[in-house]
């Protein structure tokens, strides 16, 4: 894997993406990728530095991160692990004690593919340890294809707002602070 870098493209090849949040757990570990155009130096500011609250809700075949800087709304990324490559596909590990997850947020300017901001940050033991339970359980049922996008659809039309979505949350944590 080519190392990401502030200032340097985010995939080599590739000078736009769409605008959104994603969030994905693999054999590199956990990942958050914001694509926003044109990021403000306060969305910058939030990502080097920022608090985070983070919430975790899962609806069927599908878990949701859901996520938000001090200067952000909430907003939601869908995972399945079965959706991940398989050459990529890597078992969270059973946390004991206080051991902590550690995410990592790029955000990219998604007009340029430009790295804006990168960071590190870790979440409370207990959503950690909540998160590769959530993930865990994933990979312990079995895959529908068709049924992932349906699960999705499903939340959005139970939950009107993210924010609907985070009060329904079976885990929360802060980051960064």
């Amino acid at each position: 894997m080519t190392p990401i870098e502030v200032g340097e493209l985010y995939h080599p090849q590739r000078t736009t993406w769409p605008e959104l949040a994603q969030y994905n757990y693999d054999a590199n570990g956990h990942h958050l990728t914001l694509f926003f155009e044109a990021p403000s130096t306060q969305e910058k500011l939030a990502v080097k530095r920022g608090p985070w609250r983070f919430a975790l809700y899962e609806h069927g075949s599908v878990l949701f991160l859901c996520h938000r800087s001090k200067t952000s709304p909430w907003s939601d990324s869908p995972y399945s692990w079965h959706r991940v490559p398989l050459e990529r596909r890597q078992v969270p590990p059973v946390l004991e004690g206080d051991e902590r997850a550690v995410l990592g947020i790029v955000l990219v300017d998604a007009a340029t593919g430009v790295v804006e901001a990168i960071r590190s940050l870790s979440w409370s033991p207990d959503f950690s340890t909540a998160v590769h339970e959530a993930i865990r359980r994933q990979i312990e049922s079995p895959y529908e294809p068709g049924q992932h996008n349906a699960d999705i659809n499903e939340a959005y039309k139970k939950h009107s707002s993210v924010r609907s979505m985070v009060k329904a949350a079976f885990a929360q944590s802060g980051g960064g602070r």
